[in-house]
């Protein structure tokens, strides 16, 4: 079969012009279950050490750990006689952990990551928030096309009388 290398340029260029340099992905251990790319306008690299990228990040996880707690009591009630018959049922001795990560140019800029072992094992290995990806993602691009003025990277830590513990200046590579 004769491949047309016109064609195949084409097809290269294509796919290249469709490269972006921001995704953020959602794993269990080092398996993918979610990847996304997309565009930031007005990207501003201090937003990646920025108080406003956590909170987004935090809110893609609750999002994420909102279904999974919906979809595992659902299935727990719907086989709540096996779970009290046997408390293990649907358990395993893996030692499982979500992440969620939003990468730029490559580079993970932040990452959370909690353990899965809370959740059924039916429920761990079979996670669907197609629906919610782009909440989760224009989060992101918010965060990250924050303005200088607006964001939040001097953080100072205080006790219970406030006195500075800690003040940190977080600056970008």
């Amino acid at each position: 079969m004769m491949t047309n290398s016109f064609q195949s340029e084409t097809l290269n260029e294509k796919s290249r012009s469709y490269e972006t340099p921001y995704q953020f992905l959602f794993k269990i251990n080092n398996n993918i279950i979610v990847q996304r790319f997309f565009n930031v306008n007005t990207y501003n690299k201090s937003a990646c050490s920025s108080l406003e990228l956590k909170e987004a990040v935090d809110y893609g996880v609750e999002i994420i750990k909102a279904v999974l707690k919906d979809n595992a009591l659902d299935y727990m009630t719907q086989y709540k006689y096996y779970f009290e018959d046997d408390p293990l049922f649907d358990t395993n001795d893996s030692d499982d952990n979500y992440f969620f990560q939003v990468i730029v140019h490559g580079k993970i800029v932040i990452e959370s990551g909690w353990s899965a072992n809370i959740y059924p094992t039916k429920i761990r290995y079979d996670v669907n928030i197609k629906r919610l990806i782009g909440k989760i993602i224009y989060s992101i691009q918010s965060a990250l096309s924050t303005p200088d003025k607006w964001l939040t990277t001097s953080y100072i830590v205080t006790d219970n009388e406030n006195q500075i513990l800690c003040d940190y200046n977080l600056k970008v590579d």
